[in-house]
């Protein structure tokens, strides 16, 4: 396979494929594309990956042990209808991408195909999540009324609320919203939340001051199967959640310290 120059934007993958060959391939060129990449070595194991974690684009061999890959478009389709699929095929099974499509994947490659090809289709695969949030976000925001129907309320500081909220929501930038306990924090982020291209994506909130102290950072971060006694099974983390979303931490001002300095590294 030959590189290309440009890089797309950057995605979360899922790779399945059973050709170790590819997985190797894949394991090393996505990531230098500027991708994350998880890869599975066939279909139970990518829908065990689907459940676990929240991902852009999946992108699947049809024919592979287990479950092929039409099941795995259609289980990754259920869980997170917004996520890209994109199959690889050999041309004996090219019918069956013709019926992936109708599944909802977006596109399909042909094996063996090269890495410009790869890339220029995991392009226009974040072209069109980056067009389609932008799209959602403009129709939400056309669909109000009111701009913020759920802050009620007028007077000159709603109106400067309402303004800020308006000047935050397109921005990526981390917000923090000061007040006392009850006075609507939760509504302004809300707000923000609806107003910005992350509007479809998933709004996550928890009360940090209501979680006990040894079980805030599995809460946050989740943990591994056996990472510690009583971890029976893999937990996803609530960042990884809002994967996309929006996350936002009620009093984060009651949290230990120590977990304070490591919120401060992942923000």
């Amino acid at each position: 396979m030959k590189k290309s120059a440009k890089s797309p934007k950057p995605l979360r993958i899922l790779f399945a494929d059973d050709e170790p060959t590819l997985q190797e391939l894949m394991s090393n060129e996505l990531p230098r594309m500027g991708h994350e990449v998880t890869v599975c070595p066939d279909g139970l194991t990518a829908m065990a990956a689907l459940e676990r974690n929240v991902y852009d684009c999946v992108l699947v061999d049809l024919d592979m042990p287990g479950r092929n890959g039409i099941a795995v478009i259609t289980y990754a389709k259920e869980i997170a209808p917004t996520t890209e699929a994109v199959v690889l095929t050999g041309k004996s099974t090219l019918e069956t991408a013709v019926a992936a499509l109708r599944q909802g994947a977006f596109d399909y490659l042909t094996k063996p195909c090269t890495l410009v090809q790869l890339k220029s289709l995991l392009e226009r695969v974040a072209d069109k999540r980056e067009l389609t949030n932008k799209y959602r976000a403009l129709k939400r925001q056309l669909e109000r009324v009111e701009g913020t129907p759920q802050l009620i309320g007028g007077g000159p500081a709603m109106d400067r609320v309402r303004k800020l909220i308006a000047k935050v929501a397109p921005t990526n930038s981390t917000v923090l919203i000061l007040g006392e306990t009850g006075c609507g924090k939760e509504l302004v982020a809300r707000a923000v939340h609806d107003q910005s291209l992350r509007a479809e994506m998933p709004f996550v909130a928890i009360n940090c001051g209501a979680l006990p102290e040894n079980l805030i950072e599995s809460e946050l971060f989740g943990h591994r199967k056996g990472a510690f006694t009583g971890a029976d099974d893999h937990r996803v983390g609530l960042f990884e959640v809002a994967h996309g979303g929006t996350l936002f931490l009620d009093e984060i001002g009651e949290l230990p310290k120590a977990m304070q300095a490591k919120l401060l590294r992942v923000l």
